[in-house]
């Protein structure tokens, strides 16, 4: 039994080599391309250049999917990376770090402006600008 992990960078790995095997798909299809601007720009229908440019479009969408598997691999590699606990940890450095207290200016991710109420262990009241009172995330708050 594997771990979820494990599929992950094994998913990211094949994810990379259909990526590779898509660009190389690519380069082949417009290795052979004619470089000729009056070739290209010549008026009415001509199949040699309907080829070239049906071939530079396919060229294209295995470029544009290759982008698209390699952004996949780095999601789950940084996915296999993560360990539960991480992003709590993360926000529980913040609020060790939180030095306003009530009365003070501060701003909020959500709500913009506002004015520490009271400071609780995890999170703050405030009260924004139109003088709606909430409570959020000590980490979502701002000097």
């Amino acid at each position: 039994m594997t771990t979820a992990k494990e599929r992950w960078a094994a998913r990211a790995t094949r994810y990379v080599a259909l990526a590779d095997k898509l660009d190389a798909s690519a380069a082949a299809l417009i290795a052979g391309h004619n470089r000729d601007h009056a070739f290209m720009t010549q008026p009415g229908h001509i199949p040699a250049r309907a080829r070239q440019i049906a071939q530079s479009d396919r060229a294209h969408a295995m470029t544009t999917r290759a982008t698209e598997y390699r952004a996949k691999a780095r999601n789950l590699t940084a996915m296999a990376t993560r360990n539960a606990g991480d992003a709590e940890a993360a926000r529980q450095t913040v609020r060790d770090g939180f030095t306003l207290k009530a009365g003070d200016n501060a701003r909020s991710v959500h709500y913009g402006p506002c004015v520490i109420v009271k400071v609780n262990a995890k999170s703050v009241r405030i009260r924004t600008a139109s003088g709606f009172t909430t409570t959020q995330d000590k980490s979502y708050i701002k000097a």
